[in-house]
């Protein structure tokens, strides 16, 4: 009895280590593929090897000739401005040209499976579980032996699917929960085919997290769900919670502005802009679970999710009153809003926000959070001054001011005021700080900007403590060159002079770097007077 158990578990062993190698079974597949409406490529789309915007690293450390990494895709368009539309799994991807400072690597490449030797200035063809939809793609075409060939290079992977139909169901919903984001319009259909694919598969719902989001479409479809008032902040978060997400290309993202990190735009500016208003509405959803268009995560080991609508309420609370977000809303983190909203009535909305702004670690400020900044500017201007007094009397050296400072500049404040700021910010504080505030100050007032200039530049040490490529001594050439001053000019020369080498280099750096050959002319000039 013991050998027969024996070999009955060797024979089970056997057919796990060669399920691998295996051939796939494709007609099963095909049919849920089409049974599920599965995207499929345009006939006559070729299959290449496309671009996944990585590489491999074979020297140990970054070399802008590592071989690129490639994974099998369908073609579907070439653009005329050189980037290409491509069928990746179940999703469409638009890849860009890399640019004139990035690699030489083509963005597609002809087909092969054949293994490829990674070498600098190569490439290497990898097979990746999304590879599995790419076969079941051919194999829907009718190029079942291409399809097979497609999977054996998957199968010999270490990341080779021990359960292929389980893999596939999981492409089919994360083709629906991608459209769930981008197709508010369609929620309906998606549902429909969300709750099909779990009755087909019922092992779906082995995640919780994708019963979740069932669930909350299932709640936003409510047709008997009281609607929020108009122009309230819960309607406003309702609609943006509803935009559908853009279709990012695979490049790096664009460039946004810095206020706009910080407050967003649109839908998303107008109610954090109001800042105490609008917590009482974004207080009341931190339980919703309705689903967003919005996705989070994706970053290290933590999966992209879609961010159900208290979750988004609770983002734009932590913003505003500067209180940690978390994933999820807790008892805990609702009592803390509650507790601010209460202190923003008894104390007012000013003094609430200000609390806001700062972190602090051992009493000193290491990180600001802009959001409540920005608020505060547009609704109480008064209370920038105080707040750049706090920074400059407690930051840590190394903390940044620059978007405090900008803030001043930009505000409804009248001149006179800006001005005073930025003069307090000048003789206080490390250099490193102060010298952003100059450079902000010189515009405003050229000759206020001339006189708390000179004396710092004439006190300026012999030697940096910061590494010379970066130290504000030299940095203060920048507020020297915006400066039609010769006193100011000639005392930074000075200044350079008795310098140490080190720092007398990067010194005159500064000047040369910033490529203003009329004032670098005035330099020499005035050395030579």
């Amino acid at each position: 009895m013991k050998t027969a158990g024996l070999l009955v578990l060797i024979t089970g062993l056997l057919q796990v280590v060669a399920a691998a190698g295996d051939a796939l079974p494709l007609k099963d597949m095909v049919e849920v593929a089409n049974r599920h409406q599965m995207p499929l490529p345009p006939k006559g789309a070729p299959l290449v090897l496309a671009h996944t915007r990585t590489w491999s690293s074979i020297t140990g450390g970054s070399n802008p000739r590592d071989p690129g990494l490639y994974s099998p895709a369908f073609l579907i368009k070439t653009n005329s401005d050189r980037s290409v539309v491509i069928l990746r799994g179940t999703e469409e991807e638009e890849l860009r040209p890399f640019g004139p400072c990035g690699p030489n690597d083509p963005l597609i490449r002809p087909f092969t499976d054949r293994e490829i030797k990674p070498i600098l200035g190569g490439y290497v063809a990898d097979f990746y579980p999304s590879t599995l939809v790419c076969a079941v793609q051919l194999a829907a075409r009718g190029d079942e032996a291409k399809a097979q060939r497609v999977w054996r290079r998957l199968a010999a992977k270490p990341w080779a699917p021990k359960n292929p139909r389980l893999l596939l169901f999981i492409y089919l919903y994360k083709h629906l929960e991608s459209r769930l984001t981008q197709e508010p319009d369609h929620w309906p259909e998606i549902r429909l085919r969300m709750r099909s694919l779990f009755d087909d598969f019922p092992a779906l719902l082995a995640d919780p997290y994708r019963q979740s989001v069932f669930d909350g479409l299932t709640l936003a479809l409510n047709p008997t769900a009281p609607a929020p008032a108009p122009d309230s902040t819960a309607a406003l978060l309702l609609s943006w919670s509803r935009i559908p997400a853009p279709v990012h290309p695979r490049n790096p993202s664009p460039a946004i502005s810095y206020r706009s990190h910080w407050v967003g735009t649109g839908l998303e500016e107008t109610m954090i802009m109001r800042g105490a208003a609008a917590a009482p509405d974004l207080i009341a959803l931190l339980d919703d679970r309705r689903v967003t268009t919005h996705q989070d995560g994706g970053y290290g080991k933590v999966p992209v999710e879609i961010v159900p609508l208290g979750r988004l309420a609770g983002g734009l609370l932590s913003r505003i009153t500067g209180i940690p977000g978390q994933r999820g809303s807790t008892a805990e983190q609702t009592a803390e809003f509650r507790a601010w909203l209460e202190q923003s009535r008894q104390n007012g909305e000013q003094e609430a926000l200000a609390r806001g702004v700062f972190r602090r670690e051992g009493g000193k400020i290491t990180w600001i959070n802009m959001t409540p900044v920005y608020i505060l500017a547009e609704k109480h201007p008064e209370r920038l001054g105080p707040l750049c007094e706090e920074f400059s009397r407690d930051a840590k050296p190394d903390t940044s001011p620059f978007g405090l400072w900008t803030t001043v500049v930009d505000s409804r404040l009248p001149k006179e005021a800006k001005v005073s700021i930025l003069t307090g910010i000048a003789l206080h504080g490390p250099l490193r700080n102060r010298h952003e505030a100059l450079q902000l100050l010189a515009p405003l007032d050229n000759v206020k900007c001339a006189e708390t200039l000179l004396p710092i530049i004439q006190a300026l040490p012999i030697d940096s403590t910061y590494p010379y490529s970066t130290c504000p001594e030299a940095a203060l050439a920048r507020s020297v060159m915006l400066l039609d001053n010769d006193e100011i000019w000639r005392a930074f020369l000075e200044a350079a002079k008795r310098s140490s080498v080190g720092q007398r280099m990067e010194m005159l750096a500064g000047l040369y770097k910033l490529r203003q050959s009329k004032c670098t002319r005035r330099a020499v000039n005035i050395d030579s007077d």
